[in-house]
């Protein structure tokens, strides 16, 4: 019989047919935690962890609220625009280009064109950067 190793999910991930997320207890294979626990997917679980398949209380950590920034200040707590974001940010692409804004445009990119620090249309599609 085979030594079985009891891990702890460090983040996301999915392992034989489960898929778990961080805090996620579960039992795997020595040669298999020995790679998790190295690649940072996994930790080993305690002596005093939960059993297998037992709920595991889990705190979710937020990030604070972004507070307004000042004029020429980025906010860097922000994660993501809301849905009425973007759709202003699209409507303002649209009046300044004369043109509906690329699909695969995130808010950041478009915050940077209204503010007219992104020049990646007028250099060939390279965003600013030297090739």
């Amino acid at each position: 019989m085979r030594k079985i190793s009891r891990l702890i999910a460090t983040g996301p991930l999915t392992y034989g047919t489960r898929r778990l997320q961080a805090g996620d207890l579960f039992d795997a294979d020595p040669r298999h935690a020995g790679v998790l626990t190295i690649i940072g997917k996994a930790r080993p679980a305690g002596e005093g962890e939960a059993a297998v398949g037992a709920p595991i209380a889990r705190t979710v950590a937020r990030a604070p609220a972004a507070e307004p920034a000042g004029e020429g200040e980025t906010s860097v707590t922000r994660l993501r625009a809301t849905k009425a974001e973007m759709a202003a940010l699209r409507a303002a692409y649209a009046r300044a280009a004369g043109e509906e804004a690329p699909a695969g445009w995130p808010a950041a990119r478009l915050r940077r064109f209204l503010a007219g620090l992104d020049t990646s249309d007028e250099q060939g599609g390279t965003d600013g950067q030297d090739i």
